[in-house]
């Protein structure tokens, strides 16, 4: 996110998602254009504090890292994600975009 405030992000559609298809993708050293996505703001928050995490999504999508090797995120489709077994070798960066109840 650091990096995204400083020098901005391109979107997809510089950058074709290929991994879906079998074929192995690269990074291109340049992108064409100039970066569309910016961050304003960025916000640490302290390791294992649900209360700062829940303020930082209040304010908008967070960027938070999971440990998506194991099997709670590999069934994820949709809805929260309410599990012990998250695990804590953290290994990929998503977006959460709100928390709470959803049903039960």
């Amino acid at each position: 996110m650091q990096y995204v405030a400083t020098a901005g992000q391109h979107l997809t559609k510089a950058i074709p998602y290929t991994a879906g298809s079998g074929q192995a993708g690269s990074c291109p050293s340049k992108l064409k254009g100039n970066p569309h996505v910016f961050v304003d703001k960025v916000n640490h928050v302290q390791p294992n504090s649900a209360a700062q995490l829940k303020a930082a999504i209040a304010g908008g999508p967070t960027s938070v890292t999971v440990d998506a090797e194991e099997t709670v995120f590999s069934g994820y489709t949709s809805g929260v994600l309410n599990s012990a077994a998250c695990g804590t070798t953290l290994d990929h960066a998503i977006t959460a975009v709100g928390y709470g109840n959803d049903g039960n």
